[in-house]
């Protein structure tokens, strides 16, 4: 982190979101030479990544028929809520500038949701 107006945080103005994961200010970061030593912490610990939820469910019935015969109907879901995961990480690639695309914001200092994409399983078992 260099020094100047602006370059005093790595924490992003305004709090972090999925497009300012931290100081995005292109100007306050430079590329270290080959060996060269590291002046900055290599982890800093306000800064976190959002949280992971998925949330997995499953129904199920049992249909007892004549003659010990059973039919077990069963859905099961795998990110039933179909919440994004945004647990790609933050780009650190100081050269690609923040731009808007598809599916929210790509470059430096941004983090993608990562595809998990929601699953859904129908089954019958019959027994006899």
């Amino acid at each position: 982190l260099v020094g100047g107006p602006g370059c005093t945080s790595y924490e992003p103005v305004g709090g972090q979101s999925p497009a300012h994961m931290l100081n995005d200010n292109t100007a306050c970061y430079k590329d270290l030479a080959p060996w060269q030593p590291r002046t900055t912490p290599l982890y800093l610990g306000y800064l976190r990544n959002p949280p992971y939820f998925q949330m997995d469910a499953a129904l199920q019935k049992q249909f007892t028929l004549p003659e010990r015969i059973a039919l077990q109907a069963r859905i099961e879901s795998v990110n039933a809520t179909n919440t994004p995961s945004w647990y790609a990480g933050v780009n650190l690639n100081n050269d690609q500038p923040r731009t808007p695309s598809g599916t929210g914001w790509t470059g430096f200092g941004t983090i993608a949701p990562s595809d998990t994409p929601r699953y859904v399983f129908v089954s019958l078992k019959f027994t006899f």
